[in-house]
């Protein structure tokens, strides 16, 4: 009935809301654990092939939901650091180089290792804007409000 459908439709949107809520909630709160970052520990061995490998499988859907095509070139490499903030970092590039990506595009990623420097390459045939360009380091700036980012770039 339509009374069903409706009432669906309002649990599937406050489900989605909750997530974001929730997501939204788990950025702020390493944000504000990044600003004291004192207690942070960068003693972790990462596998950064397994981990780069791992968020690309994770986020397939993006690629499938916009036809892109991912090239991967990865060297079999280690980094002591903070495995969570590492993470963090590669899958925020990661998804932002899919969310950015025309549609019908590629993707080419490539980690390699030169003169005891890792060095983590990430191209699509995505553009920015040069206004776009001067701020995509500032906290909270957000390219365009299509996304359901929230800026905060972690």
């Amino acid at each position: 009935t339509q009374n069903e459908e409706e009432k669906q439709l309002c649990i599937n949107e406050m489900f989605e809301i909750t997530n974001q809520v929730s997501e939204l909630t788990k950025e702020l709160l390493l944000l504000s654990e990044l600003d004291n970052a004192s207690h942070l520990t960068f003693n972790d061995n990462v596998h950064l092939n397994t981990l780069i490998k791992d968020i690309i499988s994770h986020e397939q859907f993006r690629t499938d939901e916009k036809d892109l095509v991912m090239f991967t070139e990865l060297e079999d490499l280690y980094f002591r650091g903070n495995e969570r903030l590492l993470h963090q970092a590669f899958n925020n590039l990661i998804i932002n180089a899919m969310k950015y990506a025309p549609q019908n595009s590629m993707i080419n990623i490539t980690l390699t290792s030169t003169n005891h420097l890792i060095i983590f390459n990430i191209e699509n045939d995505g553009s920015i804007a040069e206004e776009d360009a001067k701020h995509i380091f500032d906290r909270f700036y957000k390219l365009s409000d299509e996304s359901n980012s929230n800026g905060l770039g972690l």
